[in-house]
Parts: structure tokens; sequence; C-alpha cells
């Protein structure tokens, strides 16, 4: 993960520069693992709707003060959180995906646009099979270098796709080792994904592998 300088930011929030703290921190956000991107963007929208109360007086001065003192709060957590999962070179290989609208089940509507995310804590190579909902799969990315300097970011694959027919329920399969894949073909790729242990990567020597499911649904209409 490329370092943010959490010490800094609670320099902001000791003198009360909280805005200034979370603008910074936000503009970081895709530096972030998954779940703490998403923790920075909730704190930014709660920020901008304590502002909106305060301009608007929407709410009482006591309302306003525990508001402020609860974003405080949670942004002083979450710089902690940082802290503690600052990326370890030893650590085990690790691979999360998500989209535009998150990873949990999303929901996309015909002609929206799906962007595909991955982070990763070591470098290595992708390969990124889709299956849409009648059961046709194709491959999207294969040996897709992630590189040392995108170790621990939130890398966009590509620029993205818009949602069209057939609609239901659909995956992306994920995998990742530190070596290139043997060659696939398209008949191999319509043998596989019986589910994520399936062996996708072919007779190569690798010392670490990952492999992780995205599922989405699309629709007609919003």
């Amino acid at each position: 993960m490329a370092t943010i300088d959490t010490n800094a930011l609670r320099q902001w929030v000791a003198k009360g520069k909280i805005k200034q703290a979370i603008t910074t921190l936000r503009g970081q956000a895709d530096n972030l693992p998954n779940e703490l991107h998403n923790e920075c963007l909730g704190l930014s929208a709660r920020w901008s709707t304590y502002e909106r109360n305060e301009r608007g007086g929407l709410k009482s001065t006591t309302e306003l003060a525990l508001e402020l003192r609860q974003i405080n709060n949670n942004l002083l957590s979450l710089l902690d959180v940082i802290d503690e999962q600052a990326l370890d070179p030893n650590a085990p290989f690790a691979l999360s995906c998500s989209t535009n609208k998150g990873s949990e089940h999303p929901l996309f509507n015909a002609g929206e646009r799906l962007q595909l995310y991955v982070q990763v804590n070591k470098e290595c190579w992708l390969r990124v099979i889709y299956e849409q909902t009648d059961g046709k799969r194709f491959s999207l990315y294969d040996n897709h270098h992630i590189a040392g300097n995108q170790v621990g970011r939130r890398i966009a694959l590509g620029p993205g796709f818009e949602v069209q027919a057939p609609y239901g329920s659909e995956h992306f399969y994920f995998y990742a080792q530190d070596s290139q894949f043997a060659p696939i073909t398209d008949a191999d790729i319509q043998s596989l994904l019986k589910d994520t242990d399936t062996d996708t990567r072919g007779l190569v020597p690798i010392s670490y592998e990952a492999e992780s499911k995205l599922t989405f649904t699309t629709q007609a209409g919003g």
C-alpha cells in the first residue's frame, strides 16, 4: 500500500483542520484496500452532509457539535486502522476485487458502466474470466501484469464495460500468481470454473497464488 502520512493527518485533526485532513485522505483513497477505501468515501460524504447542515442551519449547535465529534473520532480510528493494515511484504499473498459499485453483489442496469478493480499485496500476473448469465465464459484479461509500483493500490482494469443483455446473475473469476499463466484456449475456459478451486494455471512453477470470485447482477431497467 502506498504510504499515507497518517501523522500529518493527525496533526491537522489536532489543530481542528478536519476538512483538510479528510480532503487529503479522500485524495489518496485509491491507495487503500477496498474496505478502507469505502470507509474513507463514507467519511467524506458525512463531512459534506455536516457542512450542508452547518451552512443551512438545519441542526442545532449541540447536534452539530456531536456530529463533529463523531466524525473526528471516526477519522482518528480510520487512521489507526490504516497504520495497522500497512502491507507487510512478508504477509501471505492477497487478492481483492471489486466494481465501481462495490463487491457485495452489486446491481447494474442496462447501459450503465461497469468498472473492475483489483488490489494485490505483491507483484503478480492476473487472469480474469467472465461468466455471463447464460453460462458462456470469456477471457477478459490474461497475463495482465501488476507491477511492483502498483502493489497495494486499487487498480482499474481497462476502461470498463457497458452493461447489455443477457441480464441476470453473472460472475467474474480472478486468478493471480507470481509467474505468467500457461496459455488457455476457449474450449479450456468453457470446461473450467466448477468452482474457484479449479486449476487454471497450467504446469508452471509458482511460489504464491490467489483466487477470488465476484458475483453481480444485471437487469434491463432501473
